[in-house]
């Protein structure tokens, strides 16, 4: 089986509050959990998500296809996919950071809650600003 990682944006179709989002975030922990998954996840006010996925690509490819087709996202947009020999997140289930109002320190389960190691990768960071740019969430 090969472990790879695959990163994607996407713009969600409707603004969360703080209780859907950390309901849509658990929803993701556990799921993730549950596959063996791992990755990092960022959120814009602007209504744009970033999210890379590790996993074994038996796993992370039917994931991605079931992705594209769920209501909550439009716009989603592969922005990198490799083969890897190890995972760069793999104490994280789903490590989320970005700029939604959530005090944090009650829903992560560690100290480190606002640094992620390593930092987020410059593509997905870079897709995100300019999935941004095209889309303000109504």
């Amino acid at each position: 089986m090969k472990l790879m990682e695959l990163a994607y944006v996407s713009r969600s179709t409707q603004k969360m509050n703080e209780i859907e989002f950390i309901n849509f975030l658990g929803e993701i922990r556990y799921l993730n959990k549950r596959n063996n998954l791992t990755g990092i996840m960022s959120y814009k006010h602007s209504g744009v998500f970033g999210h890379l996925i590790e996993g074994f690509e038996s796993v992370v490819e039917p994931l991605f296809e079931k992705i594209k087709l769920d209501a909550r996202h439009t716009d989603v947009t592969l922005i990198h996919r490799a083969f890897i020999t190890e995972r760069n997140y793999a104490k994280y289930p789903v490590k989320f950071f970005g700029d939604v109002d959530i005090v944090f320190n009650e829903f992560e389960e560690d100290e480190d809650y606002l640094e992620i190691s390593p930092p987020l990768p410059k593509y997905l960071g870079l897709g995100m600003m300019e999935l941004s740019r095209k889309f303000t969430l109504k």
